[in-house]
């Protein structure tokens, strides 16, 4: 019963990958060798754990895929974790349709369980089609190997970054989540395609065409972020977990865009200040220069010998110069 053995499947996953953990988590030093093996950035030379923690996620971000919405799990967007669980269970569920269609249950409509005997006219003995081939299943594992084993060593990745201490917890509940749902969903993949290709497939034709069939939901996580990226860029990056080096980049971008145009405004008012200065002094030059040529002329008209009424006041002249 193909059905409750997927039951199992996923359990034991779950079991293998949390037991893995643990025992990694006691062994530090194996952890890192491990990873190193896998292709991970030795940073044994620094004690800083902020510089191991960022390099961690940006490695967990590429083995996740920096182009698929399962790295939502790596952020802190509630729509991106939806969306990513969402996309999860869609393949689950999709897939789980093809281990009720292996079932050997030939009264049951949604099987596609194929006749395998063929007795030919010409021969005497009925032949089985559904009989182990070598070549056949020689082809069907080339396929998975080529399509899965990416996801499964990825998988294999998030799972032992998780168990590292350098890490804040909540990043490596998140790295453990990402690596046991992508691995989850590659091996029930590989499983699926098991069963379905025993149960159906007679010929090379058909397997790779069936094979072909179950392998593109695997990329359906691909596709479905391509399609929210022609949606709304901008929507898809602020859930992304790589959002906030971005966001820290563009910070630094427009506070030194801003502070460029406040230098230049800055430059443009201290120009127009030393321009009004310059057009004061002209001011007060000309005013001085009228002042003594009115002292001038007073003195030469006699006006200090004229009655109170009708004798120029310059003080009282320039008072009304300067209000004006």
């Amino acid at each position: 019963n193909y059905r409750w053995f997927t039951l199992i499947f996923f359990a034991s996953i779950i079991c293998v990958s949390l037991i893995a953990v643990f025992i990694l988590n006691q062994h530090p030093h194996e952890t890192n060798a491990v990873l190193v093996l896998l292709g991970r950035t030795s940073l044994a030379d620094t004690d800083n754990e902020s510089e191991l923690s960022k390099e961690d996620k940006k490695y967990a971000l590429d083995a996740i895929g920096t182009e698929s919405v399962y790295k939502f799990f790596l952020g802190e967007s509630f729509m991106g974790w939806v969306i990513a669980l969402g996309t999860v269970a869609f393949q689950i569920s999709i897939l789980f349709r093809f281990v009720i269609a292996s079932e050997m249950e030939l009264w049951n409509e949604d099987v596609d369980l194929a006749y395998n005997w063929r007795c030919p006219r010409y021969q005497l003995q009925c032949v089985d089609k559904l009989e182990f081939d070598f070549s056949k299943w020689t082809v069907f594992a080339a396929l998975m190997a080529v399509h899965l084993l990416k996801d499964i060593v990825n998988g294999m990745k998030m799972t032992i970054l998780s168990s590292k201490h350098t890490n804040p917890r909540v990043d490596r509940i998140r790295f453990f989540v990402g690596g046991l749902l992508l691995n989850s969903v590659s091996m029930f993949t590989l499983f699926v395609s098991t069963i379905y290709i025993k149960a159906i497939a007679t010929s090379y034709t058909e397997v790779i065409a069936n094979s072909v069939i179950i392998l593109f939901l695997t990329d359906t996580d691909e596709q479905l972020y391509v399609a929210l990226m022609a949606i709304n860029p901008h929507w898809v990056d602020s859930m992304s977990p790589d959002n906030d080096e971005k966001s820290v980049d563009e910070r630094v971008r427009e506070l030194e865009t801003q502070s460029s145009k406040l230098q230049n405004k800055v430059d443009e008012l201290m120009s127009e200040n030393s321009e009004l200065k310059n057009e004061v002094g002209k001011l007060k030059n000309e005013i001085t220069s009228i002042h003594q040529k009115l002292l001038h002329i007073n003195d030469r008209m006699g006006m200090e010998d004229a009655p109170e009424d009708d004798f120029f006041d310059a003080r009282e002249y320039d008072d009304r110069l300067a209000q004006a």
